[in-house]
Parts: C-alpha cells; structure tokens; sequence
C-alpha cells in the first residue's frame, strides 16, 4: 500500500487475517496430508508510507510467529494478526519444474537463522476431481514469507524435487540496502546438480576453496554444492531467476601420479579439462569439476547429460555408460592421455529421478481419519443393500413355492356356508415330499 490514508478507524479495525479452513484438509479436503491449506496464513502487506499503520510497516498472520523471530513486532489479537516496524519481509516463490509436476506432492518447511522454528508451505488446492474422487492434480507452486538478508533452510518431509526454481517478489529498493537471501538445501539421495540463472548455466565454488556466500551478497546465482554431503546454498536477490536441475551424470573419480604443488604450477586443471573432452568428443562445458583433493592428485568430475527437458534419459545414460567404457578401456590400454600418469579410475552412471525417500504421489494413497471413516461407508452401503436386497428375494421364491403345492377345492353347493380346503396328502399319492401340511382358514358366506 502506498499513498492511502486511514479515516475514522481505529488501529484495531484496520484489517482481519482469516484462519485456515479446517475443512480443507486430508484426502477428501483437496489439501492432502499436509492440508488444510493455509494460503490465508501465509501473505504479507505492506505500508510503506505509514498512511495506514502510522508509520512504514508489514503485517503478518498470528500463526506465524516464527517469521517475527527478532524484529520490532507488536501483536494485534483483532487483527488476527502481526505490525511489525520496518520493511524486512519479503516473498518467496518455489516452483517445482519437474515433469512430475501437477502428480507429486512435495511438503517443503523453511527455518531461517533467527527462527526458533520451522514452518510448514503447503501448495494449491486440488482442482481436478471425477465426482466425489481427487484426480490428485495440484500445482507444484509453493509462496512463503520471509525475512531478508538471512540465510533460509528449506528443507521437505517428502523428498525433494528433481527441478525447481526460485525467485523474490519484486520490492521497490530501501535506500542502500540489499535484497537477498541465501538458500540452504540438502538432497537425500546423491545426486549431480547444474544451477542456473536466468537461464544460463553458473560454475559452483569448489568445496576446497570454502566461499563463505555472505560475502557475495551481490552475485544472485553464486553458490556451493558439496557432492559428497549433498548440499547446495546459493544466493537469491530480486533480480534474477535461480533454478536447480538433477543431471543424469557419469561421475568420475581419477588418481593422478602427480604433486598437487606440480599439478596448479602447470596449469593442470585446464590441461586436464581440455584433453579429457577432447578424447570424450564433448564441448567443455559437459565436463563439471566438482573437486581435487591431494593425496598425490585425486580428481572428482562429472560428464553430464543433455539437460534439455526433450532428452530421452535412457538414451543419455547410455551415452554416458559407453563412455564410461572408452575411458577404463583406454587407460587400461596406457593411451589414455589427460597431461599426467593416471594410476587409477572409478566411474559409474547415476541417473537423474526423484530423491523421495517416500512415495510422495498421492495417487492411490491410503487415506486415513474421517477420509477413512466416509469411503469405507461409501464401499460398505453397496454390500449391505445388496445383502438386504437378497434375503428379501429368497423369502419371496421359497413362498410363491409353498403356495404351487396347495390345491383349492371349490364346493359344488353355491349356498355353502364355507369354502372347504382340503389337504393334500402327498404321502397316499406315492409322492414323497417334506412340505408341511397346510389348513386355510374358512371363508365367509356369499351374500346375495
């Protein structure tokens, strides 16, 4: 909000923050496991002239106290809500851009370095239903609040998404100040990672050098990512689009009887790269360095996969796996040849996919509670009817049977005083039957 004015109202009655709708959540709610959504819960708004608040503030919801961690924060029980002095909110936008895209429902939770707790994102609402039963289509779009110039952990109950981007929301620049965040993320399963900025692919800070990213603030896209523990950070400012890819990847590990001393002195690295893919046949931006260790010289690289999102994945794992195959063969050989001795070589093929340690489709999952309780009525009612349904039939067989076994004898004498029924006595017949011996009641006389 920006040149608006508040007139006759009491601070109290600015505004109103709506809780979560309870029954949004579960199975049958639209908002899964991790529902109800909370969409209402998880939006800021900002004066920035104070013609509303008083003076240059946001406002957040009351359930989300983690967010006020260390700021000037007074809590407002009308408004349902949060004012907090300043401007140090900002919003965050995650997107899953994998192909999995409207099936899989991930649950990432954000922790910065002044909350004291995490809090929960939850996605869209399901939008695509064929009756009473969800399709199970949601849109990977994930929004949070946060503060800036923090470091961010997000980290997700469900897996983590094989590709996905992030971006701030555009805020009109206070003064000097930086917007930026640093993002933490660590992947549960290994994994090779090409990071990108507005589209255009960004060399990671080997793990050796230990850039310390609060120190290129600036620079959206700088980042870190340590194969061996999985872990990625990078910066984010408003400026640009950062978004992360899982590569389907040969990766290499190459001992080199070399001195690491010898091996910068003579510009080892590049030599390495250049004569490496060019004994591949591959441009040098498929060959990614993700470490040197010493110890003689030990090389970890990967040789990536096309990331186009057309690539077939087995096509490129095979690719890779030839590779892997010219390589060990050539070294055996002792024609293999990267500028230095190679005493040794382990590779193998790791194929992108999702990290779920679960399986977090939602599609056939099992729904528990009330979701539960009402399709197991649902299933059940049928069976019953159907059960009730038959008894009903049986009875009714077994009695029109029981009526073809009585003969009705009609008197001669019109003036009877009654209809005799006489019983069939089926045994002096020479027929042998169980069905029981039967007596009609007499009928009245006819009355002329």
């Amino acid at each position: 909000m920006k040149n608006c004015r508040k007139v006759n109202s009491d601070m109290e009655m600015v505004l109103k923050y709506d809780n979560s709708d309870p029954s949004t959540a579960g199975w049958t709610g639209g908002c899964g496991a991790v529902g109800p959504c909370i969409g209402t819960e998880t939006f800021q708004i900002t004066d920035f002239d104070g013609g509303i608040l008083g003076k240059p503030g946001q406002t957040v919801h009351s359930k989300r106290p983690a967010l006020v961690d260390g700021l000037d924060c007074q809590k407002y029980e009308p408004w349902n809500g949060y004012h907090c002095q300043g401007l140090n909110f900002r919003v965050l936008l995650f997107e899953n851009q994998g192909k999995d895209y409207y099936t899989t429902m991930y649950q990432p939770e954000i922790q910065s370095t002044m909350m004291k707790q995490k809090y929960a994102i939850n996605m869209f609402k399901e939008w695509v239903w064929e009756g009473l039963m969800p399709m199970d289509k949601r849109k990977a779009i994930f929004i949070a609040v946060v503060q800036k110039q923090l470091r961010h952990n997000m980290t997700f109950n469900s897996g983590v998404p094989d590709t996905a981007s992030f971006r701030l929301q555009h805020f009109p620049k206070q003064g000097k100040e930086l917007d930026y965040i640093i993002m933490y993320m660590r992947f549960d399963n290994p994994a090779s990672i090409e990071l990108q900025v507005n589209g255009t692919m960004v060399t990671p800070n080997l793990p050796a050098a230990k850039v310390d990213l609060e120190t290129k603030t600036t620079e959206c896209g700088n980042h870190n990512y340590n194969e061996d523990t999985r872990e990625l950070e990078f910066v984010l400012t408003q400026e640009c689009v950062v978004l992360y890819k899982k590569l389907t990847t040969l990766k290499v590990t190459m001992h080199l009887t070399v001195n690491i001393d010898d091996f910068y002195k003579n510009d080892g690295l590049t030599t390495f790269v250049d004569k490496m893919c060019a004994f591949l046949g591959i441009p040098t931006n498929k060959l990614r360095i993700a470490n040197v260790r010493s110890g003689s010289v030990y090389i970890d690289f990967n040789i990536v996969s096309d990331s186009s999102a057309d690539a077939d994945p087995e096509a490129e794992a095979k690719k890779l796996s030839e590779m892997k195959e010219k390589m060990i063969t050539a070294n055996s050989n002792g024609v293999l040849d990267v500028g230095f001795p190679v005493k040794n070589i382990q590779a193998e093929v790791q194929k992108s996919g999702p990290t779920n340690n679960n399986d977090t489709t939602i599609k056939n999952k099992e729904p528990t509670g009330v979701d539960a309780g009402v399709i197991i009525l649902a299933v059940l009612l049928p069976i019953f009817l159907i059960f009730v349904g038959s008894i009903l039939l049986t009875k009714y067989i077994l009695r029109n049977r029981n009526r073809k076994n009585l003969v009705a004898v009609q008197p001669s004498d019109q003036h009877a005083e009654t209809k005799k029924i006489i019983e069939v006595d089926y045994e002096k017949m020479g027929v042998k039957s169980m069905q029981p011996k039967v007596m009609l009641r007499p009928q009245p006389t006819n009355v002329v």
